[in-house]
């Protein structure tokens, strides 16, 4: 009973295996032909057409395409034998990291039916450097070891970039399975420049390997053009911005030296002066601002002495000239300043001052840019230039990185390109000629600025008040009102107090709006 049963079950298992030998073999590959076009730049051009004898129950079949190393491939295209594209209803590829994989959804009938892939691998060439000789390789499995049917019939072609003798070439082809492949002699150089290499009965899961050792000096290193070519855009950025910088759009340099010119640039007003000295503005800008306008009869300060001891801020007020609205000379950030800063009133305190003081120096602030481009010291507002360029290298980065995933050389240009903006955003000062001279001749001013006060030797008085913004935006007030104290006892017109007469109560006024900036500049950090 036992030996029936595993007769039956043996018979069962002969007429199982025999229907899919029988089937494997009934649908299979008659003929396979791949062309190979090897180009300069280390690509190859691929067309492989085959011919398959179908039987009806079988829907599909693919076609695995291996990637290695640096190889990538773009352009797949499958045809009909009618050279019709196919559609995505007719074909599916699907590009992965390792291999792309092709599926022809076919429908035959006891047929025979021919197709046509086309597609391009870049770096298909390998440069090597051995001991004995330099040369490019050629090595391509024409087919699948996935491949699960055989073969009647292979041929390879493939065409050299240039012609060649016999010598200069070495062909190599290998069959069999993954990892135990072995060599052939079947293949021929069909003429100077074409190669052809050829197979029968070829098992499933066999590879059919064709190598070829080629003269590099045909090739074009992707070192000198292809992988290079990418980084010209980041060295043309920084070869531009550094020209920029280097010829006169870089912060200043402050320390550098200059004769001293005892007279201030005509035509710009102190903080204006300073703001292109230092390519930045000043925290004093606010106090230097105030006392221009007290030179010019616009305020009045006035020390109302010590009111309260808790707070030096209600020891001061401001007032304000009547008819300052009708009267010609002021700049626009200095009647914005005096419309914020009094409104309705016509005396202020600091303490109250102090509630809107942000607001004040932000006007300011806001404001010295707009003077200097209307005055042509500087081409365009360098907050405005800096954001823009860390706007641009931030989205130039960006595509840099996403690029990286596609083709790395372009990606990492475009990473470098960023770097180079947002860097040089920073750096940049966009001055003119006109800037740079009165620049110059700022420098030669502050330095004047220093020397005087320290400087024992006779000075005239009245350059006291007419310097003193400059010197409150150099931080040079103490040496300064040192430097007069004896010499100029009386109070200028603008400071009012019924206290003792003294150039150090300027000096106490400074400080303590110093004190309040400084406070103010601790809680916007906080």
């Amino acid at each position: 009973m036992l030996k029936n049963i595993f007769k039956i079950m043996l018979s069962i298992a002969l007429v199982f295996a025999w229907t899919t030998l029988s089937n494997a073999r009934s649908w299979h590959f008659i003929e396979w032909t791949t062309d190979i076009t090897v180009n300069d730049d280390k690509s190859i051009n691929v067309i492989e057409s085959f011919t398959v004898d179908f039987v009806p129950e079988v829907g599909f079949i693919r076609r695995n395409i291996d990637i290695k190393n640096a190889r990538r491939i773009k352009n797949v295209k499958v045809y009909d034998e009618s050279l019709a594209e196919l559609g995505e209803d007719n074909v599916e590829i699907q590009y992965n990291n390792d291999k792309i994989r092709i599926k022809i959804i076919a429908k035959p009938q006891n047929e025979k039916k021919k197709w046509l892939i086309e597609y391009k691998v870049c770096n298909a060439i390998e440069l090597v450097e051995s001991q004995d000789k330099a040369y490019a390789k050629l090595k391509w499995n024409a087919i699948s070891s996935e491949r699960q049917t055989t073969i009647d019939k292979i041929d390879v072609i493939v065409n050299l970039p240039q012609p060649v003798q016999k010598e200069e070439i070495k062909p190599k082809l290998f069959i069999g399975m993954k990892g135990y492949e072995s060599p052939s002699e079947d293949y021929e150089l069909l003429n100077p420049q074409t190669l052809k290499f050829w197979g029968t009965d070829i098992d499933a899961y066999q590879n059919f390997i064709v190598q070829v050792d080629m003269p590099q000096s045909w090739f074009v290193k992707e070192g000198i053009i292809k992988f290079y070519t990418p980084l010209l855009l980041p060295i043309l950025t920084f070869i531009g911005f550094f020209w920029k910088w280097w010829s006169g759009w870089r912060k200043p340099d402050i320390k550098k030296r200059v004769l001293p010119n005892y007279q201030a640039p005509e035509g710009i007003s102190p903080i204006c002066l300073y703001t292109l000295i230092y390519g930045k503005q000043s925290v004093n800008s606010f106090i230097a601002v105030l006392i221009e306008l007290a030179n010019r009869n616009y305020i009045n300060i006035i020390n109302e002495g010590k009111k309260d001891a808790r707070s030096v801020f209600n020891d001061y007020s401001i007032s304000i000239q009547e008819d300052y609205e009708n009267r010609h000379g002021l700049r626009d950030y200095e009647l914005k300043l005096l419309k914020q800063m009094f409104n309705s009133e016509r005396t202020i305190d600091l303490d109250k001052l102090r509630k809107g003081l942000y607001r004040n120096v932000s006007r300011i602030n806001s404001n010295i840019w707009s003077e200097l481009i209307r005055g042509r010291y500087i081409k365009s507002n360098p907050r405005e230039l800096k954001r823009k360029c860390t706007i641009i290298g931030i989205v130039i980065f960006i595509f840099g990185v996403i690029s990286m995933l596609f083709h790395k050389p372009i990606g990492f240009s475009l990473i470098l390109t960023g770097f180079i903006v947002m860097i040089f955003g920073r750096r940049i000062f966009p001055i003119t000629s006109n800037g740079r001279k009165t620049r110059l001749l700022g420098l030669a001013f502050r330095k004047y600025l220093i020397e005087e006060s320290k400087s024992n030797d006779p000075i005239d008085p009245r350059l006291f008040l007419t310097y003193l913004p400059y010197v409150i935006l150099f931080d040079l007030e103490k040496g300064w009102i040192k430097r007069f104290s004896d010499i100029q006892k009386k109070l200028p017109h603008w400071y009012i107090t019924d206290g003792e007469e003294s150039l150090y109560s300027i000096l106490d006024f400074i400080n303590a709006l110093k004190s309040m900036i400084a406070n103010l500049s601790s809680k916007q950090k906080t």
